[in-house]
């Protein structure tokens, strides 16, 4: 089955693929067969919310990742996890490394986003978001993680 999506694509509901209309041999050709066939694919998802309100939703979604992530080695936020980088001391590696690690997480938030508003993929539920975001590699704890 199919469905129709913005700007001229169709997704493909098996496996979520998009494909751009019109469809070339590679990519359409089992649409076009589908649709020879009788069958009819379904409207496009009708989105109730704002692009701004869909941006805000999920950099919730993100910031909250962010935070829970900082609290595995005890930070009270992203903000206090990664502000350990400037600072010279026993904590800086972590702060390096989550502040690396966050700035992934970002750019791949945006490419997402961009993708979503091309019409290149479908709006992702909170969880595929967090899903998409690569994992943190931390560096080992100055303090005994049973110490804390």
């Amino acid at each position: 089955m199919y469905q129709l999506g913005p700007a001229g694509t169709v997704k493909r509901l098996s496996d979520g693929a998009i494909i751009q209309l019109p469809a070339n041999e590679h990519e359409g050709w089992r649409y076009e067969a589908w649709l020879a066939e009788g069958n009819t694919p379904e409207p496009v998802t009708v989105i109730s919310e704002t692009v701004a309100q869909l941006q805000a939703r999920l950099t919730g979604a993100l910031n909250k990742h962010l935070n829970m992530v900082a609290g595995e080695r005890h930070y009270d936020d992203r903000f206090t996890c990664s502000l350990r980088a400037g600072y010279v001391g026993p904590f800086q590696a972590e702060g390096q490394a989550f502040a690396a690690w966050m700035d992934a997480c970002n750019i791949a938030a945006y490419t997402i986003m961009a993708n979503v508003k091309a019409g290149n993929q479908p709006i992702p539920t909170e969880a595929e978001l967090i899903a998409a975001m690569p994992l943190i590699v931390w560096p080992p704890s100055p303090v005994p993680m049973g110490a804390l």
